[in-house]
């Protein structure tokens, strides 16, 4: 099992509800892997993280692109990275998932999850926070926006 760790919170509430959520999600699959890696349940996990993971990354680029983050191109590469690792990911495990190595692959998500937000999504705090009253309004409309086309 994995811990949020509170010195990851950035201080946007949808943001960090979204990281918890990942983090959550992350469990999910370390579960699976523990009980014994039931492939159609791990394939399961992996598609809801992947689909929370896109789902959060549009939100968290609405918020740089509402409060005019200058880094947000380069944040938006990272994003793009893991979603085609993800889908790269899923394609492997359908097609033939005794090679996919679950643990490696959590302790890969899990860092890349914790860096990305350590590094990353801090950048972009201090401009959020320039911008609080408007991210907060839009916070409010995006906690329970799942997918969104910008």
């Amino acid at each position: 099992m994995i811990y949020w760790d509170p010195k990851l919170e950035t201080g946007i509430a949808v943001i960090d509800e979204d990281h918890k959520t990942l983090f959550g999600l992350l469990n999910a699959l370390l579960r699976i892997i523990d009980d014994g890696e039931k492939a159609d349940d791990a394939a399961l996990a992996i598609s809801a993280l992947n689909d929370y993971a896109v789902g959060h990354f549009k939100r968290e680029e609405a918020l740089m692109l509402l409060c005019g983050y200058p880094g947000q191109d380069r944040h938006e590469r990272d994003h793009n990275a893991f979603r085609q690792g993800m889908k790269s990911l899923q394609h492997l495990f359908s097609i033939n998932a005794g090679m996919v190595n679950l643990r490696g692959v959590s302790d890969f998500l899990l860092n890349w999850l914790q860096q990305h937000i350590a590094v990353s999504d801090r950048a972009y705090v201090p401009k959020m926070q320039e911008s609080s009253a408007l991210i907060a309004k839009a916070s409010e409309n995006l906690i329970s926006c799942t997918s969104f086309d910008l």
